[in-house]
C-alpha cells in the first residue's frame, strides 16, 4: 500500500471527528503516513500549550506514540521546504508586502513529495 504525507490540517480534522482510527485500521492493512516536524509542531506540540486543544492534540499524540503515524524529514527536506516557501510566499503581495500563503507544514509535505519519500499527500487547503 501507498506512503502518504499527511498535512496537519487533515489530521485535525480526523482528530476532531473522532475518525482518527481510520488511520490506524489503514496502517494495519500495509498504509504508511509520514508527517515532516513542521506537521507535529501543528498537532501536537503547539496545541498542547492550548487548553481548547489539547484533546485532539492528545489522539494525535497517540498515534504518533503508537508508530502510526511516522515523524520524516532530513537537511535535504528542509533545504526543499526552504526554497518552496521563498518561492510560494514572494509571488504575491499586499500594499507591498509579501502574502504568505503556504505555511511551514505544507511546505514540508510539498518538499516530501519531491523527495519521492511518498506516493501521495493528504492535504484539504483550498
Amino acid at each position: 500500500m501507498a506512503a502518504i504525507v499527511c498535512d496537519a490540517s487533515s489530521l485535525i480534522s480526523l482528530s476532531e471527528t473522532c475518525n482518527i482510527e481510520a488511520l490506524t485500521f489503514l496502517a494495519e492493512r500495509g498504509a504508511r503516513f509520514l508527517i515532516p516536524p513542521g506537521v507535529k509542531n501543528e498537532i501536537v506540540s503547539n496545541p498542547l500549550k492550548i487548553r481548547k486543544y489539547q484533546f485532539s492534540a492528545l489522539r494525535l499524540r497517540k498515534v504518533l506514540d503508537q508508530k502510526v503515524l511516522h515523524l520524516q524529514g532530513d537537511r535535504e527536506t528542509q533545504a526543499r521546504t526552504n526554497r518552496f516557501l521563498s518561492v510560494a510566499n514572494s509571488l504575491f503581495s499586499v500594499e507591498g508586502r509579501p502574502l504568505k500563503i503556504v505555511h511551514q507544514g505544507e511546505a514540508e509535505c510539498v518538499a516530501l513529495l519531491q523527495q519521492g519519500c511518498c506516493d501521495a499527500i493528504l492535504i484539504d487547503e483550498k
